[in-house]
């Protein structure tokens, strides 16, 4: 029929209906040719211009649906763009279109919003440019939301148990390679790029995943702001803990400064402390459940501040020991329930022998980021 040109990376065509059955063929410096027919063309519709290397462009052509199709002529428009998220939103069906066309393999990754391991891959491994150009670029990669009814389709005819789960397929729709655990950023790469198949090492998803991740981040000394509040049961009443910190771990040790208000009292009288607590923690124990990780710590907390009674009957510094245990739920981040027993060694108030006893049950709840 003829050729057009240009140099800007959009164009229209129109089609007199006497070529329908001819194909449209895209050429573009530095990418392998697009044939399409255009008796396929219907609504709009995402092709790909693959390079030589890996690059790839996203080119959207667009076709008029219903009776305009019996118009004389046939207006189709393309414009090139650019792919700003690192998963297809194809179908799979379509993935095995156009693989064959251009050879790529497909990569499935099945996932879900609720998957922990999921969400440490898209903080720690996704953004990293050389997993996101091998995703991008070299494979059609397909994000499936399991919680989809599309997801669940494909997770039925893949036999996916465990998230999340990589499966690379073939044009003609083979298995090639699959793998159900999260992965770090060179584990990633060397499953994309090798030949790693099925791991049958006895682990589930989760506790691989745990392994994984806790030999990298926790290995890392990452600070994070958290806040806390608690309740300090006794003597017949109950006071109020708040608190600012910040935490930082290293493998299973953790260090978390902070500033802290409480509020409690003794009979009538209502004591504030103003204390700065220094929380001393080892993890003893992970497991995982669910898929989530979840553990126990000691705490030991050394702690000063300043003492303050209503009515200005004394003021005075504070200071002593706690000492407890910490249940959280997390790697990177940790959602936690402290219980703890507060030594004082001086702090508190005592009415009748005006001496400071601030000793007692302290419970939290605290949450680090």
């Amino acid at each position: 029929m003829g050729v057009t040109s240009n140099e800007v990376g959009k164009f229209q065509l129109k089609v007199p209906e006497k070529f329908w059955k001819d194909s449209l063929v895209i050429s573009h410096i530095g990418f392998a040719d697009l044939k399409i027919a255009l008796a396929d063309l219907s609504g709009a519709q995402k092709f790909y211009l693959s390079r030589q290397s890996l690059a790839m462009e996203d080119l959207t052509i667009v076709s008029p649906n219903g009776p305009e199709k019996m118009a004389k002529y046939r207006t189709i428009k393309a414009v090139r763009q650019q792919n700003d998220t690192l998963f297809s939103k194809i179908t799979l069906d379509s993935a095995f279109q156009l693989a064959q066309r251009t050879g790529q393999e497909i990569l499935l990754y099945f996932t879900a919003r609720w998957c922990g391991p999921c969400n440490r891959m898209d903080m720690y491994v996704y953004p990293d440019s050389t997993v996101a150009n091998t995703l991008k670029y070299k494979y059609l990669s397909l994000k499936v939301d399991i919680d989809s009814e599309y997801g669940k389709k494909l997770a039925s005819r893949y036999q996916v148990a465990a998230y999340p789960t990589f499966i690379v397929l073939n044009g003609q729709g083979k298995t090639l390679k699959r793998r159900a655990s999260g992965m770090l950023k060179q584990e990633l790469l060397d499953f994309l790029d090798g030949q790693v198949m099925d791991l049958e090492d006895g682990l589930t998803a989760g506790d691989r995943t745990a392994q994984l991740f806790n030999r990298e981040l926790r290995g890392k000394f990452r600070p994070g702001p958290g806040v806390a509040v608690g309740l300090l049961p006794g003597g017949g009443n109950i006071g109020f803990s708040s608190r600012v910190l910040v935490q930082m771990e290293k493998f299973d040790w953790m260090i978390r400064p902070g500033i802290e208000y409480l509020s409690r009292y003794t009979g009538n009288t209502r004591i504030n402390e103003l204390v700065l607590p220094v929380d001393l923690g080892n993890t003893f124990k992970r497991v995982t459940v669910g898929g989530t990780r979840v553990g126990i710590r000691y705490l030991l907390t050394p702690y000063f501040g300043l003492v303050k009674v209503d009515g200005g009957a004394l003021n005075t510094n504070t200071y002593g020991l706690r000492t407890g245990v910490e249940f959280f739920i997390g790697d990177t981040s940790n959602l936690a329930l402290t219980a703890v027993y507060n030594h004082g060694m001086k702090g508190g108030f005592n009415v009748e022998k005006q001496e400071v006893l601030n000793r007692g049950l302290q419970l939290g709840f605290l949450l680090a980021f």
